[in-house]
């Protein structure tokens, strides 16, 4: 099999020192060159790489046959979509993209160019870690899951500080992605999501995620009106901190609160198809599992910790951490597309559509957050 063309869009910390140096390293790829937004920059790393900096992002597509991204998320998704319809396999970074509807152009290009498409999710690209993945789903069914991750990567030296997505963004774009690529094939698809923030001054959040299958019951309705409730009860608003449903074909979320004369939040949630109603939370009666995932990019530099336990039946498993090398997962992430090429297959674990379904779940949280609580009163 004969290595891909690769083209590297991207010329920042990650650019160089893993897709670069993962690409100039493996027996599947051989780095063309490299685009970046900043021509200077771009010629730099070229010349550092050993290749050809492109000042025109078209004239690198017609060179390659696939571009691995390392550009923030929102420029992701239009690089993403160009390449695509430019007939080059993509091999992309997490979030796929910031908005449901950035996700959803990025599937839509891949699947009508018909061309392979890999989500580096980095821990689904360790052997040692997909090998515990795959003896936990077959030890299951688990009742539930308990994922923390908290990090700090704005301390002196660290080269993401710096960047202006993630401080905008916070945890739940940055690292929700790898939790969720963490306990999505575990637990199932997340069906409802809620969300709570962290301290005031920080970008820590919680998500409590139930997994399974949503059915229509006689239980308070989001109403894409924002005005009726048909399922609920004598015509009751949802309740309070109540979780945002997501359904087979969810639309982009964009949900606010409104608050009614009981003080009761509303979630009006738009884009629908066909303006079906929306359930709040799991149905009653039904066994679902469900998730919480508390996650952060400021936790004080003492508190870092990153965990995964799965609570079941057979009792609990833990995931095993430690370090490891993102250069080697993106090597393997390199070599998978490549198979994917070879074969003509175009299904994979980590591909666009499974980075559709995170971005929906993440674009979920974030309306969630806007909901309030029940207050406690003494």
């Amino acid at each position: 099999m004969a290595p891909l063309r690769f083209g590297l869009v991207g010329t920042g910390h990650w650019a160089l020192h893993t897709h670069g140096t993962a690409l100039t390293s493996s027996a599947d790829a051989e780095l063309r060159g490299v685009w970046g937004r900043d021509p200077a920059k771009a010629a730099d790393l070229a010349g550092r790489l050993g290749v050809r900096g492109y000042e025109d992002l078209d004239d690198l597509f017609a060179q390659v046959d696939a571009v691995a991204v390392a550009v923030p998320p929102d420029v992701q998704a239009d690089v993403a979509v160009r390449a695509a319809r430019a007939g080059c396999h993509l091999l992309l970074d997490k979030p796929l993209a910031l908005t449901v509807e950035g996700a959803r152009r990025v599937v839509r290009a891949v699947e009508e160019a018909g061309v392979a498409s890999v989500v580096f999710f980095t821990a689904r690209f360790r052997p040692e870690m997909e090998h515990w993945t795959d003896g936990a789903r077959a030890a299951g069914p688990w009742h539930s899951a308990h994922l923390v991750h908290y990090a700090n990567i704005f301390q002196p030296g660290n080269p993401y500080a710096a960047s202006a997505w993630r401080r905008e963004y916070g945890a739940l774009w940055d690292i929700g992605p790898h939790a969720l690529a963490a306990v999505l094939p575990l637990l199932g698809p997340a069906n409802a999501v809620s969300a709570r923030r962290g301290p005031v001054g920080t970008d820590t959040v919680h998500l409590v995620l139930s997994h399974g299958a949503l059915a229509a019951v006689p239980a308070p309705i989001a109403s894409l009106s924002g005005v009726d409730n048909p399922g609920a009860a004598g015509g009751e608003a949802p309740r309070l901190g109540a979780a945002l449903s997501l359904g087979d074909d969810t639309p982009p979320f964009a949900a606010e609160p409104v608050l009614g004369d009981e003080g009761l939040a509303r979630s009006m949630i738009e884009g629908a198809a066909d303006g079906d109603d929306l359930p709040v939370g799991p149905p009653p009666g039904e066994v679902v599992s469900s998730s919480t995932l508390s996650l952060s990019l400021t936790m004080p530099p003492a508190a870092t910790a990153s965990n995964l336990v799965l609570y079941g039946e057979r009792g609990t498993r833990e995931r095993p951490e430690g370090g490891f090398d993102a250069t080697d997962a993106f090597r393997r992430a390199v070599s998978e597309l490549a198979g994917l090429v070879a074969t003509g297959e175009r299904a994979h674990r980590c591909d666009v559509h499974f980075g559709l379904e995170v971005v929906t779940v993440l674009a979920a949280a974030e309306r969630a957050l806007e909901l309030p609580g029940v207050e406690l009163r003494s």
